[in-house]
């Protein structure tokens, strides 16, 4: 009885499924696909300070105020006023998945 015991719990071990890791989606999508992450890093944690700020943890209303001025040139850099008009449309769930974020 305990053989067959430990059959079946053996055989249903063998057929789970490996468990998949959950695809970005949201604010975490919009800003690793429009290419965000390559300069301000993972989850928004900058690799390079000197190039890109890290946004991580910061607050929502401000991440969201410093895009609008770079969409509208209020705010200059060659990059980020080319890079923040993709952002349209988007900015409020970027704004909102970063400053979740856990500063590193």
């Amino acid at each position: 009885m305990l053989e067959s015991f430990a059959a079946l719990v053996l055989v249903g071990v063998l057929n789970v499924a490996p468990v998949e890791a959950a695809a970005p989606s949201g604010g975490q999508q919009t800003y690793d696909v429009i290419g965000c992450i390559s300069c301000h890093g993972t989850h928004g944690n900058s690799p390079n300070e000197e190039n890109a700020p890290s946004l991580s943890g910061l607050n929502k209303e401000y991440i969201l105020t410093q895009l609008h001025l770079f969409q509208t040139g209020e705010r200059m850099s060659p990059i980020m006023n080319a890079m923040a008009m993709m952002y349209e449309g988007h900015e409020e769930e970027i704004a909102d998945y970063l400053s979740k974020q856990t500063p590193q």
